[in-house]
């Protein structure tokens, strides 16, 4: 019974002798072809591919990018998860159509569609920058697990974990890479449709500062999910996007939209038909997100039991959302337990 329970390139140079003086106007500049060319072969070498791996979003490392604005903002369902100008040259270099197709997308990853409100271009630009960093598939003819599994010992080798890194050398190198197996694996083992999971500097503060919490009382320590940070992300766009404003009440929505909540649950987790939902919320006039909710909520006693509750699974974070006009902002961890 569901519920919701409220609370290097090496040159050799030759040099050669003449009695005649090229002047610098006298060379001519590379065609725009020759320099297109250099570009690629660049792009393409394993060294700069595993540089551009190694690119951090701000969102990440800082706590001050890990708030988004509805109101405002170019994308007001997520932080800004940009890697930099090494990174989009593989960006603007690639060609997406080979490895993503959004319908599938949206199909793989429902909670995700939702909370990107199923727009085509935000989801197709998550893709290309948090969903590659993470594995995910996103079209039925191209796994990247079992690319990485299937591809060359020289390949696999150079970008070994680097996830992302397999993308790009498979696109920039379709024409010999497709004929590699990427829907299964050779070896029979089972194939990934995500990795791994990018978290936030603010999510990953949360995680780490909960399951701290939870150590201190001997519970065993909570996971969490990609979707089930979606779900959180939505929660908080949702509450800010609503008619609730500043009233120190962060539940109404949830009391009035009792079956999307189970609705989401269900997304989230299909095969888990017995729990529960505490959600942990706070609403504050101060827009700037903090890195210690989880100290915050050890403070309230309902927040408190929620987090440090023996059944917990799963823990959903959110980003901190917020209206710059009415100076407002809400963070939400979800917690989903088993409800026997």
């Amino acid at each position: 019974m569901k519920k919701i329970v409220i609370t290097a390139l090496l040159v050799s140079t030759a040099f050669l002798y003449s009695t005649n003086t090229v002047y610098a106007d006298e060379v001519k500049p590379a065609t725009a072809k020759e320099a297109e060319s250099k570009e690629a072969y660049e792009l393409n070498s394993m060294d700069s591919i595993l540089e551009a791996c190694e690119s951090y979003a701000k969102c990440q490392t800082d706590v001050a990018f890990c708030a988004v604005d509805v109101e405002n903002a170019r994308n007001p369902y997520d932080v800004e998860w940009d890697y930099g100008e090494k990174w989009q040259q593989y960006v603007d270099a690639c060609d997406w159509s080979l490895v993503f197709d959004v319908k599938y997308y949206k199909k793989t990853f429902p909670m995700l569609a939702i909370q990107y409100n199923n727009d085509d271009e935000l989801l197709f630009e998550h893709f290309r920058t948090v969903g590659v960093h993470e594995g995910r598939q996103g079209c039925k003819s191209f796994n990247v697990d079992a690319y990485r599994k299937n591809c060359s010992k020289e390949v696999y080798d150079a970008l070994k974990n680097d996830i992302e890194g397999f993308y790009l050398y498979y696109m920039l190198n379709y024409d010999k890479e497709k004929k590699c197996n990427t829907v299964t694996a050779n070896s029979g083992k089972k194939v990934l449709k995500q990795v791994k999971i990018q978290l936030t500097a603010l999510q990953r503060f949360e995680f780490d500062g909960v399951n701290e919490w939870r150590k201190k009382v001997g519970v065993e320590e909570v996971k969490t999910s990609g979707e089930f940070n979606a779900f959180a992300n939505c929660r908080a766009y949702l509450q800010r996007m609503g008619k609730y404003g500043m009233n120190n009440e962060g539940h109404i929505w949830a009391r009035e939209n009792k079956d999307t909540m189970i609705k989401y649950m269900d997304i989230c987790f299909p095969e888990n038909k017995n729990y529960a939902l505490y959600e942990n919320t706070i609403t504050s006039k101060n827009i700037r997100p903090k890195s210690k909710y989880y100290d915050l909520y050890a403070d309230h006693k309902d927040h408190y039991d929620a987090m440090v509750d023996a059944t917990d699974k799963y823990i959903g974070i959110s980003n901190c959302y917020y209206n710059k006009s009415i100076n407002t902002a809400s963070q939400y961890d979800l917690f989903v337990h088993e409800d026997n």
